[in-house]
């Protein structure tokens, strides 16, 4: 019988809003009845795809906005998934909450059930940014529903922070860096906005209506989150992801690492025994007999790029023994004619060989997508 570890993720697709930035599949304007007819069907996948065949060390509930659930039906969510699957005695169980959306008795709840540790959805400390971006809380509903969190004793707490969005400056996004350490949580992630298709902002901006930060400003920014960052204790472990001594997320090492993950819920992907697994996205599609929507068996390809894109985020970079361990061939030897790329990108200072180990340098880090396609 297997004893893998597995990461287990569940989405709960429902926001008071949409933001103006967001692709994620998720739905406005529904409620409690909405949302216990979801469950019952996240619930239904659930027990159909339970499994004693793995050890579950990782439970994500992310969005969407799950907080935006009461809490019984949230206590009914995590029992199923805890009575489902075999789970590890360090449980890490995270669950994403916007600061509109929580209050001491959810996040106490929050607390009986098991969770331990926090993703709020902050993006920035200003209220001019937030209200661009289309949040639905303010500065002072971060630091309110921070206070709480901490109250309700939550030790392991994650902020998300965006950067290079419309109206924000160096300065700004400075400041919201500094205001977020001032608040001490355990782990900060910092992503530069993104224009995806179908968001209010794709749409602005291809009408001209919409100005961005430029190329340069938006390197700028990553470069002054670094080094803030750096200097206020947190280790930057991946591109975007900073945390303080051991605080890591599991959760998301499990991507990075190409480890096996169970997704749950509309849209949600799975990776389980090198089948890549996407569920339907839409409500009614999901809510029919079938939750999957399509499956693809990895080729060998398939494997050794993925292997090397994800692990090349992590600032430690790719082992070339577990490369070799896993795919029964020398990374170098796999290169073959194209070893010439690798040197090359040493000599010019993106990428770094040492200790066994080839792994992105600053510099490489803000070519980063034209270099893995080099490499892989």
């Amino acid at each position: 019988m297997k004893t893998n570890r597995l990461g287990l993720y569940a989405h709960i697709p429902f926001c008071e809003r949409k933001c103006n930035y967001c692709d994620f599949v998720s739905f406005t304007g529904k409620d409690e009845k909405d949302f216990k007819k979801y469950i019952d069907e996240l619930l239904k996948e659930i027990k159909d795809r339970g499994s004693e065949d793995y050890h579950v060390d990782s439970l994500y509930i992310g969005g969407g906005t799950p907080s935006i659930l009461p809490s019984n039906l949230m206590e009914r969510l995590l029992r199923k998934a805890y009575d489902s699957f075999k789970l590890t005695k360090d449980l890490e169980v995270t669950i994403e909450v916007n600061p509109a959306t929580v209050d001491k008795e959810k996040l106490n709840s929050y607390r009986s059930l098991g969770i331990n540790r926090i993703s709020m959805g902050v993006q920035s400390f200003d209220d001019t940014i937030l209200k661009k971006l289309g949040r639905i809380h303010s500065k002072k509903d971060v630091t309110d529903s921070y206070n709480l969190i901490r109250k309700a004793g939550f030790n392991n707490v994650s902020m998300d922070l965006m950067y290079a969005v419309p109206g924000q400056s160096e300065a700004l996004w400075e400041e919201s860096l500094k205001e977020a350490v001032l608040l001490e949580p355990e782990h900060i992630s910092c992503y530069s906005l993104s224009l995806e298709e179908g968001t209010d902002f794709y749409d602005s901006f291809n009408k001209g209506t919409l100005k961005l930060p430029s190329y340069d400003e938006d390197v700028k920014m990553y470069l002054i989150t670094g080094e803030l960052l750096s200097k206020a204790g947190y280790h930057r472990y991946e591109i975007s992801n900073y945390c303080k001594g051991g605080y890591a997320s599991r959760h998301n090492l499990k991507y990075w690492n190409m480890e096996e993950y169970l997704g749950l819920g509309v849209s949600a992907h799975s990776f389980i025994n090198g089948v890549r697994i996407e569920n339907h996205h839409t409500l009614n599609e999901y809510y029919g007999r079938e939750k999957v929507k399509s499956t693809h068996k990895n080729t060998e390809y398939d494997n050794i790029s993925e292997f090397i894109f994800m692990g090349l985020r992590k600032t430690e970079g790719i082992s070339l023994k577990d490369f070799e361990d896993r795919f029964s061939i020398p990374y170098k030897v796999y290169l073959k004619d194209r070893q010439d790329i690798l040197k090359a990108l040493i000599d010019q200072g993106f990428i770094l060989e040492e200790e066994g180990r080839i792994k992105y340098t600053l510099k490489g880090i803000l070519g980063s997508n034209r270099i893995t396609i080099d490499l892989m």
